[in-house]
């Protein structure tokens, strides 16, 4: 590979790996090991990196996502609802439900 294709290639994956570091903490993720590694050789040798590589976690999601055919969005209990950083929840909002509504006035995890 010539020197310039090198510096392009990198340039990418420099980019790319920035990128996925943005997704994961803008809709806070988890990383396991093997993509914590990934990344972290991706930016070997990059400059201006916006943050640190996140660490491995190995928490259970607290959320089911809706997709286009995945069902509505569904909390175990309210501290799921408050670690996905989605409490109060008013009615009509994704999530609410009248089981974590103890007080029966329309805003769940209050």
């Amino acid at each position: 590979m010539t020197p310039w294709a090198a510096a392009r290639l990198a340039g990418y994956w420099c980019a790319y790996a920035a990128s996925w570091m943005s997704v994961k903490v803008r809709w806070q993720l988890s990383a396991d090991p093997a993509e914590v590694d990934a990344l972290r050789s991706m930016l070997d040798g990059c400059t201006g990196t916006p943050g640190p590589v996140p660490t491995a976690t190995t928490r259970a999601p607290v959320m089911t996502t809706p997709g286009p055919a995945a069902g509505p969005v569904v909390y175990e209990n309210c501290d799921a609802a408050r670690a996905a950083g989605s409490a109060p929840i008013r009615e009509g909002e994704p999530g609410c439900s009248s089981r974590l509504d103890r007080d029966g006035d329309e805003v769940a995890c209050e």
